[in-house]
């Protein structure tokens, strides 16, 4: 007599080699590059809507002011205080950074992560990045946005 065979697994589909996904403008590219571009995009996507304090509510996360501004008390703190070198030093770090840009120092601790070079923010962490900050991987844009980020400036 026969055994009865057992059921087998469904079969994944075969390896799609050479694939390609036609974008517009674009044209044909390969599949696996189509898809890190569009999870590219919606990591910066999320970053960005945490950015404009979307997510919080009640997950109990603090909201970011959109305005791109500091409040009006916050900058009169940035206007007043002053640091030495020794000071700014200290906050070296992924979770502490400041960097000295023209002689501002600013505390870039929550912009680190949505920071779309990477690591490179914390090539100065802690110093001077004034040369690094003004190549031109950054648009005219971002000296707006570094704004809000102003706690003080340095000693001379």
């Amino acid at each position: 007599p026969r055994r009865p065979s057992s059921p087998r697994p469904p079969r994944a589909p075969p390896a799609m080699a050479g694939a390609t996904v036609s974008l517009p403008v674009i044209g044909d590219v390969p599949q696996g590059v189509a898809v890190a571009v569009a999870v590219a995009l919606l990591a910066v996507l999320v970053g960005l809507i945490r950015r404009l304090g979307g997510g919080g509510g009640a997950t109990g996360e603090e909201k970011v002011d959109t305005s791109g501004a500091l409040s009006a008390e916050r900058r009169a703190a940035a206007e007043t205080a002053i640091f030495g070198a020794d000071e700014v030093a200290k906050h070296n770090s992924r979770d502490d950074c400041w960097l000295i840009i023209e002689g501002k120092v600013y505390d870039i601790t929550d912009y680190v992560d949505e920071h779309p070079g990477g690591d490179a923010i914390l090539n100065n962490a802690g110093g001077d990045a004034t040369e690094g900050f003004k190549g031109p991987q950054h648009p005219t844009r971002v000296w707006d946005e570094l704004e809000e980020y102003w706690v003080g400036t340095l000693a001379k």
